[in-house]
Formats: structure tokens, sequence, C-alpha cells
């Protein structure tokens, strides 16, 4: 599982005939271990002071955390002086998330195999299921969906380097861009930057032709390259 904290992204291959029991299984597990899967930090200000009891504030309504509840949780971890800021309607879960102070957040793609074994409208239920990639292994079915949704970004854009986007991801001037795309092959591409045109070096896994050049679109994502 400590691998796991440090993926970038997190590929969970379920079989499409009883994907949710391995589902709760896997996420549970993987929630043990401090690894959130799709979401985003709780956007909760927790700062320790020296004295002052607890101050809370709440920038919107909360439908399950008051002072009470907040102190509640705080005094468990022995905190007894502390600035709570909630900015959004939080839970428990998420206020005790950022106390503990060593959630990880990962991006997920669940791969849901054997769909050969489906009818054609349980999959296009499937379809409509966020983060979910059906596949079948066995018959290489929708291997391209799953290529296309994976892209690593090096530069200024980037939380760190490098970090796994998907498709809506703004890229900057210079970023370099990798994007797993259909089929093997290894090709390097330069096109133009968005805004000042500079030089974006992007590297492709790709199709066996030699790619030399490619222009930009001006929304400046990663998904205008996967088009």
């Amino acid at each position: 599982m400590n691998v796991a904290r440090t993926c970038s992204l997190i590929l969970m291959v379920l079989d499409v005939m009883k994907p949710l029991k391995h589902k709760q299984l896997l996420e549970y597990e993987l929630e043990g271990f401090g690894i959130r899967l799709n979401k985003q930090p709780p956007n909760i200000g927790f700062k320790k002071k020296e004295k002052g009891g607890i101050n809370l504030t709440a920038l919107v309504p909360q439908s399950e955390l008051d002072l009470e509840a907040v102190k509640s949780i705080l005094s468990e971890y022995k905190i007894h002086n502390a600035d709570i800021t909630l900015r959004y309607d939080a839970t428990s879960e998420d206020l005790i998330d950022v106390i503990e102070g060593n959630r990880v957040y990962i991006p997920c793609i669940y791969v849901l195999n054997k769909i050969d074994q489906i009818s054609i409208e349980e999959l296009d239920i499937i379809y409509r299921i966020p983060h979910c990639v059906p596949i079948s292994a066995h018959h290489k079915w929708n291997f391209d969906d799953l290529l296309e949704k994976i892209a690593l970004v090096w530069g200024a854009s980037a939380k760190h380097n490098p970090q796994r986007v998907g498709k809506e991801h703004v890229l900057f001037d210079e970023d370099v861009v990798q994007i797993l795309k259909r089929r093997r092959g290894v090709r390097r591409v330069y096109l133009q930057g968005v805004s000042q045109f500079r030089l974006i070096r992007v590297q492709f896994s790709c199709v066996k032709e030699s790619i030399t050049g490619l222009e930009g679109s001006s929304d400046g994502g990663v998904n205008a390259f996967l088009k």
C-alpha cells in the first residue's frame, strides 16, 4: 500500500459481472491506508494555536458540523485551541482527514473487464458511470478509450513533475506532454504553444507512421491533442 500512496494514477481492474462487490472491497482497503480516490483535498482551514479555544468559521451553512461537533472531534486528538474554517458543507470525515494530515488524493480509473459477457444495454449504462472504462482483455476491445484517458504533463501547469492529468487539463507554455494513444511506437512531436507561440514538446506513444508536426489548438488543453 505504500507504493499505492505514491502513485499518480490507480487503475482498478474489476470483473464487470460483479464490479460493485470488488470495488467496495478495494476502496475499503485503500481508505484504511489514507488513500482517497477521485476526490479533492477538503477545503477546510485548520490552524492550531497556543490559546483562545476553538474558533469555528463557517462560510456556508453546515448540515453536519457545528461548534459542538467540531469540538468533539478535536478533543479526540487532544486539540483544545484551533481555528477552523469551513468553506463548504463539510462532513466529519472531511475534518478528520484534515486533522490527520496524511491523506493522499489520487485519481482512479475503474477498468471493467469482460464486457463481451454483457448486453449492449448493460454496456450503455456502464459508459455513463464516472471514471469507468469498459474493456474486454480477451478480445482486446476498447483499449483505445483506456489509453486516451491517460496523459502525463511536465511543466508549469503541473502540481508535481510529472503529473497525470485528464483531457480537461490546461497546458502552459513550454509544458511537456506525454500522451499514450492507440498503438505502440514512440514519436516526438513539436507543436506551437498557445499564447506566446513557443514550442511545446509532446511525446506520443502512437501509430507507427512518422509524425513530423502538429499545431496546437487555441484552448490549450490536453483534450485538444487527443482529438
